[in-house]
């Protein structure tokens, strides 16, 4: 249904960035949590990396297990997504830290959404990313890429499609009857009761069912223990770092989970969406992944206007994808 536009969209990508990938490289600040759209990103770097680029992948890691000697003279790779700002902030401290250290090395911060609370952390911050002197930022969406511009050099700023568009997904053509109102249960939640009790009118004679990503629990309690254990985890893969009889058992990019888990992640995303018809959404991965499997797709939208965006600047011209108002 709309392959040529897909297909577009990886071009896109590879005119603006093959080109400026002239070497080795290492690529930072990979997924290891269980956000499924983070996951699909990630795929798609290495989907595009393994058959676009002609360099060679020498090292990767998440940010609290990376061993930043391992970098060496390398091309730098900043994984991509909507961690660009003040709401995840540990994620911007990682790449600042790291373009701090390693001013010589290329660095390319693959697309990214931006979103700062504080105006005068992002002038801050973005004095930092525009210090270096060898530093691409792509922008994941027009609006992201128009509050950097005021910030970063031209000739530093790009504006790419999310990576995720290179996933190769197969179209289910069976139908369920049933519908997904997919609500955010994370910090980019707002308000959208009127939007829901619509959406609920819309659809009276189908099944609806009101759920986030398969991966998080919709129980706020339960979803506490979920960041206690992986708090835990965090801390004791970066102790067993420091311990040479338990280290090999810390991976740089899955630290103590299983390395298979990006894989087994983006399995369950897809088993979850291609259980409903049609998708009502306020996460960004769910409206693409909903697009690579052929379903019918409604943007609602989280906080900052993230789905948004990217549909005003992307998918247009997409078959089956609406706003909803």
């Amino acid at each position: 249904m709309n392959a040529e536009c897909i297909k577009n969209l990886r071009k896109i990508i590879v005119d603006r960035l093959v080109g400026l990938i002239n070497k080795d490289y290492v690529l930072l600040d990979v997924p290891n949590h269980a956000n499924i759209g983070d996951n699909m990103i990630w795929a798609g770097e290495l989907r595009f990396l393994e058959n676009h680029v002609k360099h060679n992948l020498k090292y990767s890691a998440n940010y609290y297990n990376i061993q930043s000697e391992k970098i060496g003279e390398n091309l730098i790779i900043f994984h991509g997504g909507g961690n660009f700002g003040d709401l995840y902030y540990e994620c911007q401290l990682h790449r600042m830290d790291i373009i701090k250290r390693f001013p010589d090395n290329r660095i390319i911060v693959f697309p990214q959404s931006v979103y700062y609370k504080d105006p005068v952390k992002l002038k801050e911050d973005m004095a930092v990313f525009n210090s270096h002197k060898d530093i691409f930022i792509c922008a994941r969406d027009q609006v992201s890429y128009d509050i950097l511009r005021e910030y970063i050099a031209p000739e530093k700023l790009l504006l790419v499609p999310d990576m995720a568009f290179f996933l190769d997904l197969p179209v289910q053509d069976t139908k369920s009857g049933k519908t997904l109102f997919m609500q955010r249960t994370d910090g980019e939640r707002k308000d959208i009761q009127n939007q829901m009790e619509r959406i609920m009118a819309d659809n009276s004679e189908a099944h609806v069912d009101v759920l986030d990503w398969p991966t998080f629990s919709n129980n706020r309690y339960i979803g506490f223990l979920q960041a206690i254990r992986f708090g835990a985890q965090i801390k004791l893969s970066k102790l067993f770092q420091t311990i040479p009889l338990l280290s090999k058992f810390v991976d740089p990019c899955y630290g103590l989970n299983s390395t298979r888990g990006r894989e087994k992640y983006i399995e369950r995303g897809i088993r979850f969406i291609n259980a409903y018809d049609r998708i009502y959404t306020t996460r960004l991965h769910g409206m693409i992944l909903a697009v690579l499997l052929g379903k019918e797709v409604y943007i609602i939208d989280n906080m900052y206007a993230k789905c948004l965006n990217f549909y005003r600047t992307w998918l247009a011209d997409f078959e089956n994808i609406k706003l909803y108002k």
